[in-house]
């Protein structure tokens, strides 16, 4: 089942944000997505999946261009 974007948001948990990486992952690998922007190319470095897998910022950094690039690869490819 993949959730669907409205105009309230999306929601984001242990199985639809580990769709959204995939994603975009498969976005950037195969050069569907490319961004320029040295605000997003940071938060791209300090983008990481800890010990538990679960993916996001580290401590003190901030992911949401990152989250704003998976939510637009899902909406295009949806």
């Amino acid at each position: 089942m993949t959730p669907e974007i409205d105009d309230l948001g999306f929601p984001t948990g242990p199985t639809t944000k580990p769709q959204l990486v995939s994603g975009l992952d498969s976005a950037i690998l195969f050069h569907t997505i490319e961004t320029y922007d040295a605000i997003t190319i940071n938060e791209y470095k300090s983008f990481e999946a800890d010990k538990n897998g679960h993916t996001g910022a580290r401590q003190g950094c901030f992911d949401d261009c990152v989250i704003a690039d998976a939510l637009t690869v899902l909406r295009l490819f949806q």
